[in-house]
């Protein structure tokens, strides 16, 4: 067997990258489970279709890692950069928290502060995971199986203003209760997202105080 040698190169062939990333890949595949690896780009083009800035990396086993962000130099600091990094942050949770808010500073800081807590606290999450999962007792038991729901219930909590808001939504969880004894898992809430479907296809009724005021400018112009 010849020694092994250790070889510098400043311009290492194509070949030999792609079988390098091939084998990290094949090992992080075999060992975490996850075969979700997908690249991660997005390009600011100007009117005739140059490229002016772009970012790439890649998303792999929930996260996300950017590893390149170009601008060219005539649109620096001109928020360009900061408008593709905030894209990465663009996910169910943040979004509902921006939209929930009464005004456009707390929709930012909603947005913000959802995002990178939710992008913090995944990966902290994930490590704890990968490094004491087998002293944790069944999930089930901790109560950690109702954290999904109570996510969701948090990001549906904002948007329930008004009656008929809340009667949309406790009609759709009642209607999933009484679907689960009879379809299988995962069914009932696409069953209840119906409800919300057909109510947004319903004609929707006018508040009081905006029907009398149409009523008014009508008389009033009717007199004049």
């Amino acid at each position: 067997m010849h020694p092994a040698r250790i070889v510098f190169e400043e311009e290492p062939s194509r070949d030999d990258l792609d079988a390098l990333k091939n084998a990290i890949d094949a090992f992080n595949y075999e060992t975490t489970g996850f075969r979700d690896g997908r690249y991660l780009t997005a390009f600011v083009r100007d009117d005739d279709g140059r490229m002016i800035a772009g970012l790439s990396g890649f998303t792999w086993g929930g996260y996300a890692k950017v590893e390149f962000l170009w601008i060219a130099d005539p649109h620096r600091r001109a928020g360009l950069g900061r408008r593709l990094l905030t894209a990465q942050l663009v996910i169910d949770e943040s979004t509902a928290m921006a939209i929930g808010r009464d005004s456009v500073r707390a929709s930012r800081l909603g947005f913000y502060a959802t995002g990178i807590g939710v992008f913090v606290l995944w990966n902290i999450g994930t490590a704890v995971g990968v490094i004491g999962a087998s002293w944790l007792s069944d999930p089930r038991l901790l109560g950690l199986d109702a954290a999904a729901p109570a996510a969701f219930l948090a990001l549906l909590a904002p948007r329930l203003r008004g009656r008929e808001t809340w009667i949309v939504a406790l009609t759709a969880a009642l209607v999933a209760l009484v679907a689960v004894p009879f379809v299988p898992v995962g069914f009932p809430v696409l069953i209840a997202a119906l409800v919300g479907v057909v109510a947004g296809l319903l004609p929707q009724r006018r508040p009081a105080a905006e029907s009398s005021t149409d009523d008014d400018v009508s008389t009033g112009e009717a007199a004049s």
